[in-house]
């Protein structure tokens, strides 16, 4: 992509960089800016140096949780100029070519046709398999890094981008990046001053392209050999398996997993929070058995990248918090009518805002809740009461107010969402293994059918490799 592209598609809609020209006149500009910015990033990459004045950021401190009592409960994001975005796309492009190759294969943040579905439909599908299996249990364990993006050393970061391909003058320009920056933090109230410009000695800064890429490769040869493992940037989960025989648990994987596993992350300067990192244990033997002990805290629930999973293996939870946060985003819905906005423009509103709440990662938890009528009905509420908002009445029966709309109903929005999940992953190679082996040859002029499913239990035989494989074949 050229460079005169890249400035035609800067977003208008952010904030200015302080001192620097707006980025609505930068996009209107582009073709009077893109050949002189072309040198000056082609210039970048052959003598490694980031300009020091781009390599400066606001720091602006956003809030965590409600009533943040300490700095951890604070996440830094940092505004960078324009221009500096623009540069740090091609250099982004340039490091991912070279490294691509070497990425874990479990890595689904930071790269393309990779997404948090794919993440947790695989890890889920992983579980339930296991399981599925009669005699055995497995434990689902999330690790929550303590500073991460804050802490990261940037020689480990340069020792690993270079042992996966990195060339000499990218790997230079990428580490003067990282180390030459200034920031100073925004005042946090009205009428304080903004704080001195100061460098920092490691970290890479919140908001920037090369931050994700850069902490990429630094957890990128952590538990490499294990092959339960599954990578969200910064965010880490594993399955640990177990078989039962006669009453005796055994493991499934090393002895010594965890001692290894808190190694490699000191040498990698990454700090585990045992506090926020938890281990769900999903047992369905109703027999006693002798647990084994694990080193962080047992939990019922635990939220993996925004779904919670509960260790009954069912989604109740997670739906129950769906429905919170989407009939809380209806207020929105409720303000445009107060101020007579019409119909087509709150309509919008909800499919832009409030229905992706109910769509998130659907695959991995609706297969299930289709099956059990009251969770349906608890998603199929939210909408029902959109559309009485929408509308401005409550009179129209539902599925009539759906026509005049033009909405389909959750339940056939969610199918529709399911199969064509399903077909973006048959569709990629890296993820097709995720489904039922390869389809079956057609003896007739139909698409390829794929092997049915064999479910042992109803828990499986709801899940959404199960459930596609079904549909796909009827269809």
């Amino acid at each position: 992509m050229t460079t005169y592209k890249t400035l035609t598609k800067v977003k208008v809609n952010c904030s200015a960089y302080p001192d620097e020209l707006p980025p609505k006149l930068i996009r209107e500009y582009a073709p009077f800016i893109a050949k002189p910015l072309s040198v000056l990033i082609i210039l970048c990459f052959r003598i490694g140096i980031f300009p020091a004045v781009w390599n400066k950021a606001y720091v602006r401190v956003i809030p965590k949780v409600t009533n943040p009592k300490s700095c951890d409960e604070l996440r830094p994001i940092s505004q960078t100029p324009c221009l500096a975005k623009v540069a740090e796309t091609f250099i982004m492009r340039v490091l991912l070519d070279q490294i691509q190759g070497s990425i874990d294969q479990r890595q689904y943040g930071g790269l393309k046709d990779c997404n948090t579905s794919v993440y947790l439909v695989r890890m889920y599908d992983s579980l339930l398999k296991w399981v599925e299996k009669g005699h055995s249990f497995v434990d689902l364990g999330a690790i929550d890094f303590r500073k991460a993006f804050d802490l990261i050393n940037h020689i480990v970061a340069a020792l690993n981008l270079k042992l996966m391909g990195a060339k000499k003058k990218t790997l230079t320009l990428v580490l003067d990046f990282l180390s030459q920056r200034m920031h100073r933090v925004f005042a946090l109230y009205e009428g304080d001053t903004n704080s001195e410009w100061s460098s920092s000695t490691c970290g890479a800064l919140q908001g920037t392209k090369l931050a994700a890429i850069v902490f990429l490769s630094v957890i990128n040869f952590l538990i490499a050999d294990y092959d339960d493992r599954y990578k969200f940037v910064d965010d880490l989960s594993f399955i640990l398996k177990y078989l039962v025989k006669n009453g005796v648990v055994t493991p499934q994987f090393s002895s010594n997993f965890f001692s290894v596993f808190t190694k490699e992350c000191k040498e990698l300067n990454l700090e585990i929070n045992v506090n926020k990192s938890k281990i769900v244990r999903f047992n369905p033997l109703k027999s006693d058995i002798m647990e084994p002990n694990v080193p962080f805290p047992l939990a019922n629930n635990i939220k993996i990248l925004g779904v919670t999973f509960s260790n009954d293996f069912s989604f109740v939870r997670h739906i129950e918090n769906v429905v919170k946060s989407a009939n809380a985003s209806l207020q929105t819905l409720n303000g445009m009518r107060r101020f007579s906005a019409n119909t087509e423009s709150i309509k919008y509103a909800y499919i832009a805002y409030v229905r992706p709440i109910l769509e998130y990662a659907c695959p991995v938890w609706v297969p299930s809740a289709l099956r059990t009528v009251y969770l349906c009905q608890e998603l199929e509420s939210v909408q029902k009461r959109a559309v009485s908002i929408i509308l401005g009445r409550r009179d129209i029966p539902y599925e009539k107010a759906l026509e005049v709309l033009g909405l389909p109903s959750l339940q056939n929005r969610y199918e529709t969402l399911i199969m064509n999940f399903g077909k973006y992953l048959l569709s990629k190679s890296q993820h097709c293994d995720i489904l039922p082996d390869q389809p079956l040859p057609s003896r007739t002029r139909k698409q390829d059918k794929l092997v049915p499913v064999k479910a042992r239990t109803n828990r499986y035989g709801n899940s959404f490799v199960a459930v596609f494989g079904k549909m796909y074949n009827k269809s």
